[in-house]
């Protein structure tokens, strides 16, 4: 995959241990991971900065997703290319 997006507040593992999980994996580690979240901001920011991942608030609207999907997508292909 050229790019992993997760929610932070997944069932049963939480996102920052997804990640940090992932990370840890040498086969997957330099995937680039896009956290998607509810909140503007997390108590454990850090964590994610450290790591180099992008955290982004849930799109209000169905233009706002499409907005983020896209981005989201154009980040596949400058790491394809």
């Amino acid at each position: 995959p050229c790019l992993n997006v997760m929610d932070i507040n997944i069932p049963k593992f939480n996102g920052k241990d997804a990640m940090l999980q992932i990370k840890r994996d040498s086969q997957f580690k330099t995937i680039p991971i896009v956290m998607f979240t509810t909140s503007p901001r997390q108590p454990d920011d850090f964590i994610f900065v450290e790591h180099r991942v992008d955290i982004i608030q849930k799109p209000a609207s169905y233009d706002l997703l499409k907005t983020v999907v896209e981005d989201l997508l154009s980040r596949c292909v400058l790491e394809c290319n």
